[in-house]
Order: structure tokens, then C-alpha cells, then sequence
């Protein structure tokens, strides 16, 4: 595992997405969250999704197995997120509600606060915000 640097206010965001999201709760208890055991979408054709993409999911969850970055490429690509400014801005939405409209099953908090953390605008944005 990779450390990153965490403050308080990314730590607050995290808990307040988790606590104002009952469903992302019951997921997270259940354990249903960001397991990809149960059959899904099949993998994503290659060319289709931003090979970068792929790089951040595994960058933020380097634990995940081939076909755990694959079914989390292909319900990305489901709701149409497919190069990384369309992720960048998914995540600066609310990707989760997407993923739930779409019927696929969302990401857990924290894999949406690393994905946040490593994706390319946050650290465009963390060095605008010293200057």
C-alpha cells in the first residue's frame, strides 16, 4: 500500500458522503460494496476506456485483482465514463448516484476519496491552492 496524505477536511468529506448515503451503509456493512463477485458487466473492450483510467483504479486500490479492474472499467464505462476528464468530472459529482441511476453497484467512500486524491486535477488543484 502506497501512504497518502489525508487531512482532516478529505477525512470530514468522506465521513459525511458515507453518513448522508443510507444505502452506501447498508452496502458497507453487508460487505456488497466494492465486490465484484456477483456477475455484472462483461469487461471492457479494449480501446474503449481511457487506459489511464484503469491506471488511477489501480494507483487507488492497488489490492484489486484484474477482474476487479476490469468490472470497476466496465461500470464506469456504463454510464458513459470513458476518458479521464469525464471521470475527473464524475467525481467531482456525484458518481455513486450515477452508478446507482445506471443499476451498477457503487463505489465505497474511501475508494472514492483515493480515486479523488489521485486523480490528476486534485494535484493540479493542490498546487494552484499553494500558489
Amino acid at each position: 500500500l502506497q501512504p497518502i496524505r489525508m487531512d482532516s477536511f478529505a477525512l470530514a468529506m468522506a465521513a459525511e458522503d458515507l453518513w448522508m448515503d443510507p444505502e452506501l451503509v447498508a452496502a458497507a456493512a453487508e460487505g456488497k460494496a466494492d465486490t465484484f463477485d456477483e456477475p455484472g458487466p462483461p469487461s471492457v473492450a479494449p480501446g474503449v476506456l481511457d487506459p489511464r483510467i484503469r491506471d488511477l483504479l489501480k494507483s487507488a486500490r492497488p489490492n484489486w485483482s484484474e477482474s476487479n479492474l476490469d468490472a470497476a472499467g466496465a461500470k464506469l464505462a456504463a454510464i458513459g465514463v470513458t476518458t479521464m476528464p469525464l471521470l475527473i468530472e464524475a467525481l467531482a459529482g456525484d458518481l455513486n448516484g450515477r452508478l446507482r441511476a445506471a443499476g451498477q453497484k457503487i463505489f465505497t467512500a474511501t475508494t472514492i476519496m483515493e480515486l479523488r486524491a489521485r486523480a490528476p486535477a486534485s494535484a493540479a488543484a493542490r498546487s494552484t491552492a499553494k500558489k
